[in-house]
């Protein structure tokens, strides 16, 4: 039995994701399970945000498991999963994370969609929020 077989690639473009499912259709032939954890964003106040800021951090975080799932699902011809991952933002305001809070919040709800439109595919999809981690990007949030 051969280990795990996955790609990975940058969901900010749509064209980066045509070029990871040409490249997971052309070694895989199919895909069992899509995971969604692309997080990114601007640490600004909302008055502070700007177009470009707010676009980027929602196209990165809730646009991209659109955008995936419509590629994923013509893969997952018997079913498979879709597992997106937010984070407590989307739940708990903090300082300076509306961006990302309001992202992973519509990133949830389309969760909760695609779940429902896709159940009859026989394709199951979640979202996991794990509690904070303290990295770098953590320390602005204090």
């Amino acid at each position: 039995m051969s280990g795990p077989r996955f790609s990975k690639g940058n969901v900010g473009e749509p064209d980066k994701i045509e070029a990871l499912f040409q490249e997971i259709e052309a070694k895989f032939g199919k895909l069992d399970i899509l995971i969604s954890n692309a997080a990114s964003g601007v640490a600004r106040p909302a008055l502070d945000l700007d177009a470009k800021s707010w676009e980027w951090t929602m196209d990165i975080n809730a646009r991209a498991l659109l955008l995936l799932t419509q590629k994923a699902v013509k893969l997952m011809p018997n079913g498979g999963q879709i597992v997106s991952i937010s984070s407590l933002g989307s739940r708990l305001a903090m300082p300076v994370y509306t961006a990302v809070g309001v992202s992973k919040a519509a990133l949830e709800a389309l969760t909760r969609y695609l779940a429902i439109e896709l159940a009859s595919r026989n394709i199951r999809v979640n979202c996991v929020a794990s509690g904070a981690v303290e990295t770098e990007a953590f320390e602005g949030l204090r």
